[in-house]
């Protein structure tokens, strides 16, 4: 986690970032390389939506 938030200027790149080994950390779990993925439960930093760019009242 200390790692990732090295990165907090670029939240959305650090999600993706922790993303990427929580979902290593998965295969090597399901492979009973590692007994429990530690990235499970990982809160986000980016908070953004785009719902007010796609979605719109005039649609």
């Amino acid at each position: 986690m200390n790692w990732r938030d090295t990165m907090k200027d670029a939240p959305r790149s650090a999600d993706m970032h922790i993303a990427l080994l929580s979902r290593i950390f998965a295969w090597a779990k399901g492979n009973e390389v590692i007994l429990r993925n530690p990235l499970e439960r990982v809160e986000r930093l980016h908070e953004g939506t785009r719902r007010d760019i796609i979605w719109s009242d005039a649609s």
